[in-house]
């Protein structure tokens, strides 16, 4: 699937339309990017044929079955993308790309459209809820084993379709090797999305704790280089990106959003309990919250 953020091509080999391969042999990607040095900022014209790069079902042996039935779509697209060209910040898609893996893998936000009743399960989850919320929803309403995982996020944190990550991208890179982790994305700013880590202490990963509403912060990429802006994959939502940064406080993450944050909101019920939830809202606190309110306080 096209978005505004990309066009059509015909480079790719696998003609349009054939189902991309379970084990990932099928992946294309063309392209160089260069690194400003400087500005942290990558500039280039790759193309690719967003099919993963990987077998999630290869990952691990977790008894579920993880069907790709994605079809092979032959992009083309250019860093930094027209209208995220000039200094941020900026609202991120929502529901679409927000950026390509190193492969060519589109990585999206957290939120989708939504789950209706017999798509995944018996079970219903809003649109503008995080994925994997979604996915703990629809586990609690219909039992794990009544959930069709061709929806579910897989172990790589994707789904189709297009097939498309979510959730750090942990089969792009080794998420156990110490220091900064490994560039794994660019998003469409033209900055570096990078893995988990940020430093190591006494032999022992560290995820940056100073990263803003966005996911981004500023710090050298590689040791002895400048510090330049850059954004980092989380363990919690919004898991990728939240917008274009920078950013510095919460009002003003929420501001590039003036039509969805604070405006509609819904009750998420999980094992964990219930939670208020502001929809299609994509500015969040440390503790995976995006509103003041509770359960029982919740503005329906």
């Amino acid at each position: 699937m096209a978005d505004s953020t990309s066009v059509s091509s015909t480079q790719c080999v696998t003609p349009d339309g054939e189902t991309c391969s379970q084990d990932g042999s099928s992946s294309e990607y063309y392209g160089t990017l260069t690194y400003n040095v400087a500005t942290g900022v990558h500039n280039g014209t790759v193309v690719f044929n967003q099919c993963p790069n990987s077998d999630p079902s290869g990952r691990v042996d977790d008894g579920f079955d993880y069907n790709i039935s994605a079809s092979s779509d032959c992009q083309e697209m250019t860093f930094p993308v027209d209208g995220y060209n000039t200094t941020g910040p900026w609202a991120a898609p929502l529901r679409n790309r927000l950026g390509i893996s190193l492969y060519g893998v589109n990585i999206y936000g957290p939120f989708e459209a939504g789950f209706v009743e017999g798509l995944v399960c018996n079970g219903t989850c809003d649109g503008g809820v995080d994925v994997p919320a979604c996915d703990l929803t629809l586990e609690l309403q219909c039992g794990i084993e009544n959930v069709d995982q061709e929806f579910i996020l897989d172990p790589c944190g994707g789904h189709a379709l297009p097939y498309h990550y979510h959730a750090d991208l942990s089969c792009e890179y080794d998420q156990n090797t110490l220091g900064h982790s490994a560039l794994i994305g660019v998003a469409l700013d033209g900055r570096g999305i990078y893995g988990l880590n940020e430093d190591n202490v006494d032999g022992e990963a560290v995820q940056p704790t100073d990263l803003d509403f966005c996911g981004g912060h500023y710090g050298a990429v590689e040791e002895g280089g400048p510090e330049v802006y850059h954004y980092h994959t989380q363990t919690s939502v919004p898991y990728t990106l939240g917008c274009f940064g920078p950013v510095t406080e919460l009002e003003e993450c929420k501001a590039l959003y003036p039509d969805n944050c604070g405006v509609d909101y819904v009750i998420l019920e999980t094992e964990s309990g219930s939670s208020c939830y502001d929809t299609d809202c994509q500015c969040f606190l440390a503790d995976g919250t995006n509103t003041k309110y509770t359960a029982v306080t919740c503005p329906l």
